[in-house]
């Protein structure tokens, strides 16, 4: 099975069984971050292999939801 190293955590992603390489042009989402890398296959040869801005753990705005609770001790 061929595999990509992910430009976004650097971990090997698998290629799936259902891309043919020999002609793909698409996208593969890495498993470890969720980062989308565009992906070109020419004859079994990567020829473009780029991440997809925006779509990976690197750009996800991080906030804090608070959340009120009523105290349930006796006073």
């Amino acid at each position: 099975m061929a595999k990509i190293e992910c430009l976004m955590c650097e971990n090997w992603v698998e290629i799936p069984k259902f891309v043919n390489i020999g002609n793909y042009d698409g996208q593969i989402v890495c498993k470890q971050c969720k980062a989308l890398l565009s992906v070109k296959f020419v004859g079994s040869e990567l020829r473009k292999y780029k991440l997809v801005p925006g779509k990976g753990k690197g750009d996800v705005p991080v906030g804090i939801v608070y959340k009120q609770t009523k105290d349930k001790g006796k006073k």
